[in-house]
């Protein structure tokens, strides 16, 4: 089984993931964001077509050996339809979760202090929602 968690930024998707990863057994769980670390010389738009292609080498290698898997990312569309389609030919479940609090609980302050790119990309984030 596979569960894509996704959301804004400051959503959930972290306490989500880790939360349902340690309640399911035998599962892995890929922070997709944390994979830029590996090419922080490159900048974010560059990276995250390699950083999806790395979550899906990932998740098959685990899937092959017989874990579930968590993914947890901040997706727009065409990432999540790219994931869909490299990982539903690994023959196993696939669920995807959107966290979707108020614009404003996103923007509070929840164990998380928000830079000045964070409030920015969660208001982008939610005036392309409507």
């Amino acid at each position: 089984m596979i569960i894509i968690i996704n959301g804004s930024r400051n959503a959930g998707k972290t306490t989500t993931a880790t939360l349902l990863s340690q309640q399911l057994p035998f599962t892995a769980y890929i922070r997709i964001d944390a994979l830029r670390e590996f090419i922080r010389c490159e900048d974010l738009e560059t990276s995250i077509p390699i950083n999806l292609e790395n979550a899906v080498f990932l998740t098959k290698n685990f899937v092959k050996r017989k874990y579930n898997v968590v993914l947890e990312y901040c997706l727009r569309k065409v990432d999540h339809s790219y994931l869909l389609k490299n990982l539903k030919p690994l023959g196993v479940d696939i669920f995807t979760v959107t966290l979707l609090p108020s614009r404003s609980l996103a923007l509070s302050h929840r164990g998380r202090v928000l830079s000045q790119d964070d409030r920015k990309r969660i208001r982008e984030q939610y005036n392309s929602r409507s």
